[in-house]
Order: structure tokens, then sequence, then C-alpha cells
């Protein structure tokens, strides 16, 4: 997954849910994703692609 659709993701999952009181969401040109709630809090996530992992099975 490439971190735009990760953060365009992201983006649709906080500004739809109905649990959260989300007066809006904002990406600037830093991968940074800005969330203000009604009640004048402001909470930033910043997020970067820092390669792949997975899980291995043990044989």
């Amino acid at each position: 997954m490439e971190l735009i659709e990760l953060l365009d993701r992201l983006f649709d999952a906080i500004n739809e849910t109905d649990n959260l009181p989300v007066e809006n969401v904002f990406l600037d040109e830093d991968n940074k994703m800005n969330i203000y709630l009604k009640d004048g809090t402001r909470f930033s996530l910043y997020i970067n692609n820092y390669g792949k992992w997975w899980i291995r099975q043990p044989s």
C-alpha cells in the first residue's frame, strides 16, 4: 500500500465516524494529519513509510 492511499483511507475513516465529535480533518504536505474536534482540541498524526515488514510463520 502506498502512503497516499493509507492517508486517504485514514482520512475517510476518521471523517465518517459517528463516535468522534470531529469538526474537521486536514492533511498537509508534510504527511501530517490534523484532526480538530468540536470541543476545540486538536490531534496531529505524523505518518511515514519506513519500508515493508512481514510475519514469518514458524517452521
